[in-house]
């Protein structure tokens, strides 16, 4: 198996970045946009680009047009998006904005634009790691405005009672582990602990105190206790 650690450089550059996916046509030109608005439409000024003009523009059906403005990259043939925000064209209000730490993916179809944060956790067979949304974001028509929404997903995949109790296992068995094999932990840890497994979420919580980690695992275990106490908020809240 692949250690998360051991892909971490190669996947830097994507975990403050949030990659677009367009409808079957460009999303810039899956609905029409009058040619004046888009001329006139510029990234509102506390946005870190403001000085740009906005990468795509995203037309709803009651004429409201809302912007993408924020750095881009391709990587791998995906346009990847970093520090960047949604906005009104009409108002120049941001709708919101996501900082350094999210990298997000952008859906637009059915009169929606769907930002998806996505996470690179061990949920694939045999922990393999994959991108997961687990946050999303949506922004529709609502009247003469822009409305939006925000949900955690909770559709993630859960581990087995049996790959619940293999993590179990193997956090009983560390010793002195390397960081990547520390950090491989608290991901499948967290994992576990989204499925319901309640000595999971005590070991993971075991794990920064009996396992010292360096500074840069030390940022991705603090994101995960973030994402966590998320979750459990949301799930007090229903």
């Amino acid at each position: 198996m692949k250690s998360r650690y051991t892909l971490l450089i190669s996947i830097t550059s994507l975990i403050s970045a949030c990659q677009q996916q367009p409808e079957r046509s460009s999303p810039g030109t899956a609905k029409s946009v009058p040619l004046e608005q888009a001329s006139s439409c510029a990234c509102p000024a506390d946005v870190p680009v403001s000085e740009q003009k906005p990468d795509t523009l995203f037309a709803f059906s009651n004429g409201q047009v809302a912007s993408v403005c924020g750095s881009q990259e391709t990587i791998e043939n995906r346009v990847l998006y970093s520090e960047f925000a949604v906005s009104s064209c009409q108002s120049s209000k941001v709708l919101h904005y996501w900082d350094l730490r999210e990298q997000c993916q952008l859906v637009f179809q059915n009169d929606t634009l769907s930002v998806n944060t996505l996470k690179y956790l061990p949920v694939g067979k045999n922990f393999k790691y994959e991108f997961v949304p687990f946050k999303i974001y949506r922004f529709f028509p609502k009247q003469d405005q822009v409305g939006q929404t925000a949900f955690l997903n909770h559709n993630l995949r859960s581990y087995s009672t049996e790959e619940q109790a293999q993590v179990l296992r193997a956090f009983e068995k560390m010793t002195g582990k390397k960081e990547g094999q520390k950090i491989d932990m608290a991901n499948q840890l967290f994992v576990a602990a989204l499925s319901g497994n309640l000595q999971a979420l005590s070991y993971f919580r075991k794990l920064k105190a009996d396992f010292p980690i360096g500074e840069e695992t030390s940022k991705e275990y603090f994101a995960l206790e973030r994402l966590l106490r998320d979750w459990q908020q949301d799930a007090v809240a229903k």
